[in-house]
């Protein structure tokens, strides 16, 4: 792992591990859509929204990787009841 993609997982792991901070990642993941269909009749709104789902998964996928126990967390406090 280089330098730079170790700041990036402490930058992630310290805003995950505050209620915040994962309050406002949940919010990100449901306003891009990660958990939701993305299919619309207009092509350039299912566009739009395949794109933000695009950077909702990538997002997502950051979090499981760098801070995985507070990417469960997140989903407990924020999606399941």
């Amino acid at each position: 792992m280089n330098e730079q993609r170790a700041i990036e997982i402490a930058d992630i792991t310290g805003i995950m591990k505050t209620t915040g901070g994962r309050s406002f990642m949940a919010r990100m993941l449901r306003q891009w859509g990660c958990f939701s269909d993305t299919f619309h009749i207009d092509p350039l709104q299912h566009a739009h929204q395949a794109g933000r789902r695009s950077a909702a998964l990538s997002l997502m996928n950051e979090l499981k990787g760098a801070a995985p126990g507070e990417y469960q967390l997140l989903l407990k406090e924020h999606f399941y009841d």
